[in-house]
């Protein structure tokens, strides 16, 4: 019996208890005129409540193991689905389209023009 959780209130209480079989116990030899064996006596004291703690809350074993067993239900459902195929479409080889240093000028010239008027305005 282990009795380091109980309080010292409890200790003596458990002391004086002893004592009155001790001496129930006497008056009874007397009575009968022999000595009985003395009998182990156990003591069943019961477990102090536990304190709430605070922090995470406690579930139990049964609870435990069907959160583990849908989670890993919601795995299993993630890594089961099927790809689709995917469509790679060919690209034609056609040759890119160069622009003709005409062209080029032409459109320096129309930027250098909007800039211009930009400045001009504001």
């Amino acid at each position: 019996m282990n009795i380091t959780p109980l309080s010292p209130d409890q200790l003596r209480e458990a002391a004086d208890l002893q004592e009155q079989i001790q001496g129930l116990r006497e008056q009874l030899n007397q009575l009968l005129g022999g000595e009985l064996p003395a009998a182990p006596v156990t003591v069943e004291v019961p477990e102090p409540a536990a304190e709430p703690t605070k922090g995470r809350k406690k579930f139990t074993a049964q609870t435990r193991a069907k959160m583990a067993a849908a989670q890993k239900a919601r795995w299993a459902a993630k890594t089961v689905k099927v790809a689709r195929p995917i469509e790679v479409k060919e690209r034609s080889e056609k040759p890119k389209k160069k622009a003709s240093p005409a062209l080029l000028q032409a459109l320096a010239m129309a930027r250098k023009a909007r800039w211009a008027k930009v400045r001009a305005a504001g």
